[in-house]
């Protein structure tokens, strides 16, 4: 929804500046500027949807998080589940866990609420998938005869931990 100027002016400038655009540069700028608006609700309260929210609150947007589970990041362990929600009450971040999304409407989710229907409003709204396997590329290249090995999220959810591990074991394979 950015006016044509702003299209064609992304559409010559970043191609351009690509060699110097860092994650750090960009998070730096999201800081200033992100193509979303004041209000957001995120469907999905698993941890890619809670850092997510908390990433977007910590740039000023009001965040809502809605999903039927019963309890927010629940691949993570208690500590780590805590610390995710103190944050999220710091930063102000709406948690509505139990509930049964109706429909999506323009700017409108529709929850169910213990037999009866309310709206979110929001800018924008996100639905925040799971997390899926996908060694797709591996595959291909083993079945060409090239030694290849998934690791980290690519073989299915396993956060830091594991991403290490599979890095360390096929790195010592070598």
């Amino acid at each position: 929804r950015m006016p044509a100027w702003l299209c064609y002016l992304v559409n010559r400038c970043v191609p351009a500046l690509q060699p110097w655009i860092s994650p750090r540069l960009l998070r730096a700028i999201s800081r200033y500027w992100m193509p979303l608006g004041g209000e957001v609700v995120i469907i999905g309260v698993d941890l890619v949807a809670i850092e997510l929210a908390e990433f977007l609150a910590e740039r000023g947007r009001r965040v809502h998080l809605l999903d039927s589970a019963k309890k927010i990041a629940p691949e993570v362990g208690k500590k780590r589940r805590q610390e995710h929600m103190d944050r999220l009450d710091r930063l102000k971040v709406t948690i509505n866990t139990s509930v049964e999304v109706q429909r999506i409407e323009k700017n409108t989710v529709m929850i169910k609420v213990a037999g009866s229907e309310r709206a979110i409003s929001g800018d924008h709204i996100i639905v925040a998938g799971s997390t899926l396997a996908d060694t797709h590329l591996a595959d291909q290249l083993v079945a060409q005869g090239i030694h290849a090995q998934a690791i980290g999220d690519s073989t299915g959810l396993g956060l830091i931990a594991k991403a290490t591990r599979s890095a360390a074991d096929a790195v010592s394979q070598l």
